[in-house]
């Protein structure tokens, strides 16, 4: 008879071995859609791009490669913080898109954050969809639960970082991206984007911001597309499943 004669020890090394195995593969828990759909300010390359090189031709490494208000979206607001239970009440508490268009912000790389856009939100969701930009930045979509309208999308942006490694966002800035790729096993969506089913519930910390860039509607894959520019950029903290 073989006779296994166990010790705290030995217990140790056991629940040892167990905390770190490594993460279960994302497409064990969610069915996971690759489409070919881009957001609009891009779909002018990728017409002329075959879809089994969208990957290569996607921004590489994790600084912010684009220029468009470059320094807010690569910095945190200064503001404090707001909290909210849906995406729904963020949206509908945010100034409208005319009112922001109104104010004649720039697309200037240095094009810095106006008073409305100068606070923080934490708020839960759900990842319905997710892309990896040319600049390096992530879009995240992110709904309420059985969201089904424009109205309860909101576009939530993992930032690429600073140049500068001084900048006093570069940590938070890495730690967030770290955490996110971490969870998709560290090889995080394309170009195109993944959808999920069911969406991935997040709770999410950053910065309101109004992308002039990107019209209310352009965003996100079909069916999935935020009625307002408004965004979260940079996120600053996210916690998958909490």
């Amino acid at each position: 008879m073989l006779r296994i004669q166990t010790t705290p020890s030995l217990i140790l090394i056991v629940l040892a071995g167990c905390a770190t195995a490594p993460p279960p593969l994302l497409h064990e828990k969610y069915q996971v859609t690759q489409t070919n759909q881009v957001d609009e300010v891009e779909a002018a390359e990728r017409v002329s791009t075959p879809l089994r090189s969208l990957a290569r031709t996607a921004g590489s490494g994790d600084i912010f490669a684009g220029s468009y208000r470059r320094d807010p979206k690569t910095s945190i607001a200064t503001g404090g913080l707001k909290s909210f239970s849906t995406i729904a009440a963020l949206r509908s508490s945010l100034p409208t898109d005319s009112h922001m268009e109104s104010l004649g912000i720039t697309r200037a790389p240095d094009s810095e954050r106006v008073p409305e856009e100068q606070y923080n939100v934490s708020v839960e969701g759900y990842i319905y969809a997710a892309s990896k930009e040319s600049d390096n930045d992530f879009h995240l979509i992110v709904g309420d639960k059985d969201c089904a309208a424009a109205s309860c999308f909101i576009n939530v942006e993992v930032s690429g970082l600073p140049q500068d490694p001084s900048e006093s966002s570069y940590a938070t800035l890495t730690s967030v991206r770290t955490k996110f790729l971490a969870y998709f096993n560290n090889q995080g969506p394309k170009r195109a984007y993944k959808t999920f089913d069911p969406p991935i519930a997040v709770t999410l910390t950053g910065s309101v911001f109004f992308d002039v860039d990107h019209l209310a509607g352009s965003i996100g894959p079909a069916g999935f597309k935020p009625s307002s520019a408004w965004e979260i950029h940079p996120l600053t903290d996210i916690t998958f499943e909490p």
